[in-house]
């Protein structure tokens, strides 16, 4: 009887056994496998949160950079620009029927593009336009000049010729253009 009692109490121990692994062992794998999850994404958090408090600094950075590069950029305006510059001039002219008579940027202006500016702002040329025609396509060249991406502000506008036996008035318009701005647009 003792034999019996110890054999069933062996295989009643062995059964549980048995089960208890049978059913727990998947959900230790999936205790493990979760475990195992929450640690990656914990990582996965941690990373983040370390981007996110650099993310300030980038966005300053990338700021400046592109302020530097901006500056850049309008310190390289070489001869090509100022062609291309006058070149905007001519085919304005055109368009609205004027006689182009003269495009000055004074000589101090052009010496004074190769020094590249100190205070980091743009460099900007003081531009003159002396043209001829009637007056609303004078109006109209002015207005599709101070459209333009270079425009910076008006210095002067003069008007002469006006009632002296002339066909069309003649008109002076100087302006400050930034350099740099026709390469971006």
């Amino acid at each position: 009887m003792k034999k019996l009692w110890l054999k069933s109490t062996l295989a009643t121990v062995a059964l549980t056994a048995g089960w208890y692994l049978f059913l727990m062992s998947p959900l230790k794998n999936e205790e493990n496998r979760v475990a195992s999850a929450r640690a990656e994404l914990e990582t996965n958090i941690a990373d983040y949160e370390k981007k996110l408090l650099e993310f300030p600094e980038f966005y300053r950075a990338e700021k400046e950079l592109l302020e530097k590069r901006k500056v850049l950029i309008s310190q390289l305006y070489s001869k090509e620009d100022l062609i291309k510059l006058f070149r905007r001039f001519e085919e304005n002219a055109m368009r609205f029927r004027l006689n182009l008579l003269e495009i000055t940027p004074s000589i101090e202006e052009l010496l004074k593009l190769n020094k590249l500016s100190e205070d980091g702002q743009p460099q900007q040329l003081n531009m003159m336009v002396r043209l001829s025609g009637d007056f609303p396509a004078l109006g109209s060249f002015v207005r599709t000049i101070e459209e333009e991406k270079f425009y910076q502000g008006t210095n002067f506008c003069r008007v002469t010729s006006v009632g002296q036996g002339e066909a069309f008035p003649e008109m002076t318009f100087g302006f400050k253009a930034v350099l740099g701005a026709l390469r971006e647009g």
